[in-house]
């Protein structure tokens, strides 16, 4: 059951038999006070709930551009990701051959990058900041090992350089797990990034 409907049932329910039971006896009856208390209790415990979904469900009406932008951007990341450590090259062809494929992984992975942490506020809002903060965490470490991979392209370390690209696909798929958890809206309508 949703949280929203189970919301709307509690609030129902504990209405009714809040009605119900103060018509009786309330005075004269430990019993009946009991079962007031009890549906005053479930009343208020579904008008928190309503609150709760209410602003999850309008958040996402007025932020679900980036809130599918972000799921865009996530997908994106990791489908190149994994095309790229599967067409990897090995550590022992030319140079050049190197320097162009680390160029790919790099025109292929900023831009999606680029689009995840310009919506990240949005997220922060959406979903909390202990959600967002472990989603963060798992991509600042994708991040740290597709730069460190980079960095060793650069320095004509290519083993290196292949081993972290690996680890910073391990890592997006951590990241893009967490994400995939927070249940983000996403629709068909929704902008995609170039593939």
């Amino acid at each position: 059951m949703k949280m929203a409907t189970g919301s709307y049932l509690l609030l129902a329910v504990g209405a009714v038999a809040a009605l119900v039971f103060s018509a009786g006896p309330l005075g004269s009856s430990r019993l009946v006070q009991g079962l007031f208390a009890a549906s005053i209790v479930c009343l208020l415990a579904g008008a928190f709930l309503r609150r709760v979904t209410g602003h999850r469900d309008a958040f996402g009406r007025n932020h679900g551009d980036e809130l599918c932008r972000i799921t865009a951007a996530m997908e994106t990341l990791v489908r190149h990701l994994n095309r790229l450590v599967s067409i990897a090259p090995p550590a022992d062809v030319a140079p050049s051959v190197v320097d162009e494929f680390f160029a790919a992984v790099s025109a292929k992975t900023t831009p999606p990058m680029e689009e995840f942490l310009k919506c990240r506020q949005v997220l922060r809002d959406g979903v909390g900041f202990g959600s967002f903060a472990e989603v963060m965490i798992a991509f600042a470490g994708f991040e740290r090992w597709l730069n460190r991979c980079i960095s060793a392209a650069a320095d004509n370390e290519t083993a290196e350089a292949l081993y972290c690209l690996g680890v910073a696909q391990q890592r997006m798929s951590e990241c893009s797990e967490l994400l995939r958890k927070l249940d983000l809206p996403t629709s068909p309508s929704s902008p995609q990034l170039p593939t």
